[in-house]
């Protein structure tokens, strides 16, 4: 019978995945530039899950990277509004966007697309 990690175990184990979010990529030519604050953007509300969890994120990322993290909510429109906000910035690296997935998962595309830019017939792709 396996066991699932506890809640300690995952917070425990945030610092790492944040290190290793915020490090560089090797094929970067020059150090990432510190002009100014990283914006991190949450499409939500404040007080909701997915903003206490940006905000521990925020927090060890400004300790491994030195440097300011300001975050910002822009709830509405079901996180439409914060997420095209962060579709709209440059793309320079300080505007990083922190939202979850939710609803029910599904591997079936909407009959809209799935004519036009599906290979695999829909009929294969339902769950068994």
């Amino acid at each position: 019978m396996t066991t699932l990690p506890t809640r300690r175990a995952l917070l425990g184990a945030l610092p790492l995945a944040a290190g290793l979010a915020a490090r560089p990529a090797a094929a970067q030519a020059a150090p990432w530039p510190q002009a100014q604050p990283i914006r991190m953007i949450v499409p939500f509300g404040a007080g909701g899950a997915t903003d206490i969890a940006a905000r521990v994120i925020a927090q060890e990322m400004t300790g491994v990277l030195g440097q300011s993290i300001v975050l910002e909510n822009r709830g509405g429109a079901g996180s439409t509004l914060g997420t095209g906000y962060v579709a709209r910035a440059a793309a320079d690296g300080y505007t990083l966007l922190i939202t979850t997935i939710s609803g029910r998962p599904s591997a079936r595309p909407s009959t809209a697309t799935a004519s036009s830019t599906m290979r695999t017939a829909p009929s294969r792709m339902s769950p068994s």
